[in-house]
């Protein structure tokens, strides 16, 4: 049957996607693996340690960047929606998209003067567009004609489109261009379109393409906001400048990464108490001048104990920590709306540069 064939065609491009995640992460793995076999050996070189160790960054690097993509081609992504205007987003970047087209390029904008809210995540629709463009500016090859439009598609509704000159797609490639891992190029990662649509969803939007003047179009539609709409106020207070937050709890399920964040928290000057589950900081009666938990957790999402917390006034500031967010987590972020959010995977810089932002707010 069709819903039979459909199933089939479906967990097939789940196998096809697996097999691709599993041959990135072993190689990326057996780098690490190597590496850290290495390092334990007392005869190498300062030379040796120091590119071994380069290497093993790098490759925790790739595998950060695979995981931020898959999480981009899913609805479980995080996201920071703003309320901005769709044309000025298309229209700051037209410079970027004629200097990535090339010389004999031709792109043009074709804006309304009205405004377009939206409610987008700025950055990740940035990268909608230039998925749009990088596909469109391959398939036209060294010349053509490329144009984004923007404009209003119906009640409530907003668009914008990008339109090549390029060749088509052929209908065998059409029916799985949305696929994660599926490509045609050779140095192609194939999530570049699955990522487009995963933002897309998640801002409530759709994406579709046609055929049109011997090229490809491609329309996002999404909805109107209410340009009047103001944004929720600080749930917490400011502070001056200080060096160091003097008792910060830190909350994550894992216990290595818990113990090595503390580590490093420690190393920064902060006083630190950890704890494995949300029960056990509910459980005191202590407070802290900063909160650092995990989006997902045992029992209680980051976001759901950071407004407990904060109701009992225990807490003072937020900061979370995580990649991918459940419904039950989503509920409780959007109450948090200026608890900044770190992704997972971070290293040790990118920790200390939130911090000290927060410490100078």
């Amino acid at each position: 049957t069709e819903s039979q064939l459909l199933g089939q065609q479906k967990f097939a491009a789940l196998g096809r996607m697996s097999a691709g995640i599993a041959h990135d992460f072993n190689n990326l793995l057996t780098t690490i693996n190597l590496g850290a076999q290495e390092l334990a050996f007392p005869d190498l070189s300062e030379a040796d340690r120091e590119a071994l160790i380069a290497a093993i960054v790098q490759a925790c690097e790739r595998g950060a960047g695979i995981t931020r993509q898959l999480q981009a081609s899913s609805a479980a992504q995080l996201s920071r929606p703003e309320l901005v205007d769709l044309g000025e987003l298309v229209a700051k970047d037209l410079g970027v998209w004629r200097t990535l087209a090339g010389a004999e390029v031709r792109v043009e904008g074709v804006l309304p003067d009205e405004a377009l809210p939206v409610r987008v995540d700025p950055a990740q629709f940035h990268r909608v567009l230039l998925n749009l463009v990088v596909n469109a500016c391959q398939a036209m090859g060294e010349s053509g004609e490329l144009t984004l439009s923007a404009g209003r598609r119906g009640p409530g509704e907003v668009f914008v489109s990008v339109a090549d000159t390029g060749g088509g797609i052929p209908p065998s490639v059409a029916e799985r261009m949305f696929e994660p891992f599926f490509t045609t190029r050779e140095t192609g990662t194939g999530l570049g379109l699955a990522v487009v649509r995963g933002v897309v969803v998640q801002a409530g939007g759709s994406i579709d393409y046609a055929l049109a003047g011997g090229g490809t179009i491609f329309t996002v539609v999404l909805p109107e906001a209410d340009p009047n709409e103001t944004p929720p106020d600080d749930p917490f207070g400011r502070s001056g400048p200080r060096s160091a937050f003097s008792r910060v709890a830190l909350v994550d399920g894992d216990p290595a990464i818990r113990q090595i964040v503390q580590r490093q928290l420690e190393r920064m000057g902060h006083e630190v108490r950890s704890f494995a589950a949300p029960g056990e900081l509910l459980a005191g009666e202590s407070h802290y001048d900063l909160l650092i938990a995990a989006i997902e957790l045992p029992g209680l999402s980051g976001p759901e104990l950071a407004l407990g917390l904060r109701e009992a006034r225990r807490i003072h500031r937020v900061l979370l920590l995580g990649g991918t967010v459940s419904e039950r987590a989503r509920e409780s972020l959007d109450k948090l709306a200026d608890a900044p959010v770190l992704p997972k995977p971070f290293g040790a810089g990118e920790l200390g540069q939130v911090l000290e932002r927060m410490l100078s707010d």
